[in-house]
Order: structure tokens, then C-alpha cells, then sequence
């Protein structure tokens, strides 16, 4: 058995312990697509919020000028600001990790994240959400996506209720 870490809880192990490379890649791949349907979906909320309308339009004309300018960053600067943010997230993690309470979490994860935020650094799953908030025109196509993809979603949560009050199993 390995011997616990200096400060290390002790429900925690090596991430390499026991894992495949193949199954750390397939666990990154997994994570990766979760994160970005998620940012998606939060754009579809966002969007149908209308959100972007307030303060006569101001965030969504913010948002229209953020998804273009991180869009066309040169990729070392992309990459270096990157970097920049880890380095907070990863202290954001540490010391939420040492903190003992709810609130010393939120405290201790507000003041490495903010200046992340202020500074313009770039991360990843941030950037899923971003993007794709920016793209002009969510209001034009607000009625193409809502129809396609809420209707038939309504409707099949309807059929399949009714199905299932009737004992027929679907």
C-alpha cells in the first residue's frame, strides 16, 4: 500500500494508479463532450432568457465582440494565456481543497477566479460557452431552434406519459 502524502486526504490516489492510458484518454474525451453540450445548453437557455437584451442590448453586443476576439487569437498567446488561467484554477482547487466550511469554499475560490476573469486569460471550457454566445443572430434563429427542438420534445414527453398512464410500457 502507498504511503499517504503530506497533507493528502486519504480517499485520494494517484491519477496514474491503475488506469490505462487508453481509458484516462477515453475518461479526457468523455469529460470534454460533457463540458460542451453543457456550455451549448447553457447558450440555448441564455439565448431563449433574452438575456442579451439588457441594458438596451449592451451584453449582447459585449458577447458579439468577446466570441470574435478570442476567436482569432494567435495560438501561442491563446496558449500562454492558458497557462495563466491554470495556474489560478489550480489554485482555486488547492485552496478550496484546504478550506473547511461552505463558505471558506466560496471565498477561496472567488479570488483566484476573479482576476482570471478580469485579466482576459483563456480556458477552455469557458471559451464553449463564449464562442458560440457570440454568434450575431441567436435572436433571428431563436425561432429555428425553438421549434425544431422543444415541439417534438414536448410532444414525445406527452405521448410517452400517456402511454405509460395507460399501462402500456415505452
Amino acid at each position: 500500500m502507498r504511503r499517504q502524502r503530506y497533507g493528502e486526504p486519504s480517499h485520494c490516489r494517484r491519477a496514474d494508479q491503475g488506469t490505462s492510458h487508453a481509458r484516462r484518454n477515453e475518461n479526457r474525451l468523455v469529460v470534454y463532450l460533457a463540458n460542451f453540450f453543457g456550455a451549448l445548453g447553457l447558450v440555448f437557455l441564455v439565448v431563449l432568457s433574452n438575456h442579451g437584451e439588457m441594458n438596451s442590448n449592451a451584453v449582447g453586443s459585449s458577447a458579439v465582440k468577446i466570441a470574435p476576439a478570442k476567436a482569432a487569437l494567435p495560438f501561442w498567446e491563446a496558449f500562454f494565456k492558458g497557462i495563466l488561467c491554470n495556474i489560478l484554477v489550480c489554485l482555486a482547487v488547492w485552496l478550496a481543497l484546504a478550506a473547511r466550511s461552505v463558505v471558506d469554499k466560496i471565498f477561496a475560490v472567488i479570488f483566484p477566479i476573479s482576476p482570471f476573469v478580469a485579466a482576459g486569460f483563456e480556458h477552455s471550457v469557458a471559451n464553449m460557452y463564449f464562442i458560440p454566445l457570440g454568434i450575431p443572430g441567436w435572436r433571428c434563429r431563436k425561432s429555428v431552434l425553438v421549434r425544431p427542438l422543444l415541439k417534438p420534445l414536448a410532444r414525445n414527453s406527452r405521448q410517452h406519459h400517456r402511454r405509460r398512464s395507460h399501462g402500456s410500457a415505452g
